[in-house]
């Protein structure tokens, strides 16, 4: 915000010593906090805090990388949520019935139960991509 500052009242100033002063402070600024954005927690504490989010950045690709951090973080948040032995059973399937001894009439559908419970496992990663991207758009407010 002192860097929006300085190049608002940049119009305003007349002398030219001051002039160079505002424009050195705005380079010392930007050689500092350009700094700052490459470091993953400040770039993610920038990046969630709800008055700055994107805007806190001086650079368009510093933000985007912070976002890109961010859905990774929420990637590794859900998958641990999905394993862990404390999840609730909304999200983890249910396989209560499937070790079940199988009667002689279930033989019939063993294989499709079979054949959904990997195919739940191999999209459960892609879906939590997908969850955590969209967590982040609509916090962000991208529209996707």
């Amino acid at each position: 915000m002192l860097h929006h500052t300085l190049e608002d009242d940049m119009g305003a100033i007349q002398m030219e010593q001051s002039k160079a002063m505002v424009e050195c402070l705005k380079k010392q600024l930007r050689d500092k906090l350009y700094n700052l954005q490459a470091m993953s927690i400040m770039s993610l504490a920038t990046l969630l805090d709800p008055r700055y989010k994107k805007i806190g950045f001086f650079s368009p690709n510093k933000a985007q990388e912070a976002e890109r951090r961010l859905t990774a973080e929420c990637v590794t948040v859900i998958q641990q949520r999905a394993s862990s032995p404390s999840s609730s059973s909304s999200t983890q399937p249910d396989t209560s019935e499937a070790s079940q001894p199988v009667a002689q009439g279930d033989k019939l559908w063993r294989r499709l139960d079979h054949t959904i419970m990997q195919r739940r496992t191999q999209t459960r990663t892609q879906s939590e991509t997908a969850d955590a991207t969209v967590e982040v758009h609509t916090y962000l407010g991208n529209r996707t």
